[in-house]
């Protein structure tokens, strides 16, 4: 059953917005004024329900390719982008949409993340850093089982002792050095026997 309202629509270009009984609603494109056949002024309206979710859904879909577009985002981070009310209700489907259209994909920011700063840190850090950004600890360890840190670890270790008396001091700092750039434990103990000439005996 239709009911009567009182329309204004606000705004210029990509900022328009629906206005109903001087509330505001939702934002608009020229496409849902067009499709809705909106106009300032008393309206009949059947499924006011539908033009909000129709307009949070395809404003909602544009706003986060315009956020994509500006670098590759995971997926809570695009949830986060769209936390507000008139998006909020429709944000699975708009999420839905976005992986559809391969603007979402998790998997694939992750190793473009681990491409970018695989020779910054170590494993333990770059975990960390992928599920502070809300990519799932199982897509983590996937990608992770395939990045090797061995060439940057050896890099480090040998910038942080050149010119360094190799003892039990120097060494500890570099323990220390490397578990701060997010290496495991392992992976610092090779690196101590590396520079010890291959020796295995304890090293702190």
């Amino acid at each position: 059953m239709s009911k009567t309202y009182m329309v204004e629509i606000q705004g210029k270009g990509k900022h328009k917005e629906l206005w109903i009984n001087d509330a505001y609603i939702c934002p608009l494109n020229d496409f849902l004024i067009l499709k809705y056949k909106l106009h300032n002024g008393d309206m009949e309206i059947i499924d006011l329900a539908e033009i909000i979710d129709d307009c949070a859904n395809t404003i909602g879909f544009e706003k986060a390719v315009d956020y994509i577009a500006k670098g590759m985002k995971t997926t809570r981070q695009v949830r986060d982008y769209l936390k507000d009310d008139i998006y909020s209700r429709v944000i699975d489907q708009i999420v839905d949409k976005l992986n559809d259209y391969g603007y979402l994909d998790d998997t694939k920011y992750a190793h473009m993340f681990i491409e970018q700063n695989g020779k910054k840190y170590g494993k333990n850090k770059l975990k960390m850093q992928l599920i502070n950004k809300g990519i799932s600890s199982s897509v983590v360890r996937e990608v992770l089982e395939e990045f090797s840190s061995g060439e940057t670890l050896i890099n480090y270790a040998s910038k942080f002792m050149k010119n360094k008396e190799i003892n039990q001091q120097n060494l500890a700092k570099l323990s220390r050095h490397l578990y701060s750039k997010g290496f495991t434990y392992e992976e610092i103990k090779q690196a101590i026997s590396k520079i010890k000439g291959g020796e295995d005996e304890s090293w702190y």
